[in-house]
């Protein structure tokens, strides 16, 4: 047996093919301060794999742990037939500014958990150079001609997040493709992305792409 994999993975690749077939794109969700720009964040990524892999018998055990100023996550994908396959990513607990060892080490916890998750499942989330997670020492990218080499990076632009005129709760909401009720977090993320109303679900998400969203008022 390997450290990485049981015995025998018969099974759950079969069951790991049918989940992927039936997987969406990871929406890109985040919005990255740093790097300016959008990424699939942890919940965009389960939004995208739990139900597949969950139809297929096949789940996801995710475990921390930190050793030597090193925070890790290994990642396990594990069938109803008891094999299993699991990957582990881990990055040096940096200084971070302004953050708790606690909260530092949270954060790289979320950030690993999101990379070792899409690469075990095989979600495809769109950009993903976002590693300026606190305590992840990304690497270096060159500077602009011209720029000076302390000039501060220009401030992002926050995305809107108020509700709509006329709009009390985010709650209750119904969906423009199926007319589900929308959770409050599927609405608030429509909004953020300037869709009004709002969708349910990914599936109805991906009907709404081909034509052009709604502009929240």
């Amino acid at each position: 047996m390997s450290e990485f994999h049981s015995e025998k993975i018969d099974c759950l690749a079969v069951a790991l093919c049918k989940a992927q077939a039936a997987m969406p794109p990871a929406i890109r969700d985040a919005e990255n301060p740093h790097l300016r720009n959008r990424y699939a964040d942890l919940s965009s990524v389960w939004d995208a794999c739990r139900k597949p892999l969950t139809d297929n018998a096949l789940a996801v055990v995710q475990l921390p742990r930190c050793e030597s100023g090193m925070v890790y996550v290994r990642t396990m994908l594990i069938h109803a037939s008891g094999q299993w396959v699991s990957c582990e990513m881990g990055v040096e607990l940096a200084d971070a500014k302004g953050l708790s060892t606690a909260q530092a080490v949270g954060s790289i916890v979320t950030y690993l958990r999101r990379y070792t998750l899409s690469a075990i499942a095989g979600v495809a989330p769109d950009d993903d150079d976002d590693g300026n997670a606190p305590g992840v020492r990304a690497a270096q990218t060159p500077k602009a001609p011209g720029r000076a080499e302390n000039a501060p990076a220009p401030a992002a632009t926050p995305v809107p997040v108020t509700l709509p005129e006329g709009v009390e709760s985010w709650e209750g909401h119904a969906c423009a493709v199926c007319a589900a009720v929308v959770a409050a977090e599927n609405a608030a993320r429509c909004r953020a992305n300037g869709m009004w109303p709002p969708v349910c679900s990914l599936k109805c998400r991906q009907e709404l792409e081909a034509a052009p969203p709604k502009e929240a008022k």
